[in-house]
């Protein structure tokens, strides 16, 4: 969980240029609303710094969550003719929720003291099973 703090999205600057960024389309916004193309690309600021692409970073995360399951004597019974003495099944979700306000990808990007998105893969949502048996 980060409280706080503020990433510089440079990674929807650059989408800007080509107007290719979410932001840019008009499409169901009221007619009074709506802006010109070029309003976006002129934000695009050649990709110099600018304060408009700083964002609330802010997130809770659930990084890693873990379930083991430890089988009980009659379901290890079948396995002594084997030599094992126990068995577990368990499983591993990682990056398995994430809540902010960040319009990005991932609002955990840069380091520690210069939050930088450009153009970072976000970090992988895996699963990761084992089967474990004790001899």
């Amino acid at each position: 969980m980060a409280v706080g703090g503020q990433a510089y999205n440079q990674t929807n600057q650059r989408m800007y240029q080509w107007a290719k960024s979410a932001d840019v389309d008009q499409a169901g916004k009221p007619q009074e609303l709506k802006k010109p193309i070029e309003y976006y690309v002129a934000l695009y600021a050649a990709n110099s710094p600018t304060d408009y692409f700083v964002e609330d970073a802010g997130y809770v995360k659930l990084r890693e969550l873990s379930v083991k399951y430890r089988f009980g004597q009659k379901t290890v019974g079948l396995l002594r003719p084997f030599g094992a003495r126990g068995a577990a099944i368990s499983l591993i979700g990682r990056n398995l929720f994430t809540s902010t306000k960040y319009s990005g990808y991932d609002p955990e990007v840069g380091g520690t003291l210069t939050r930088l998105d450009s153009f970072d893969y976000p970090r992988y949502r895996t699963f990761t099973g084992s089967f474990e048996i004790t001899f």
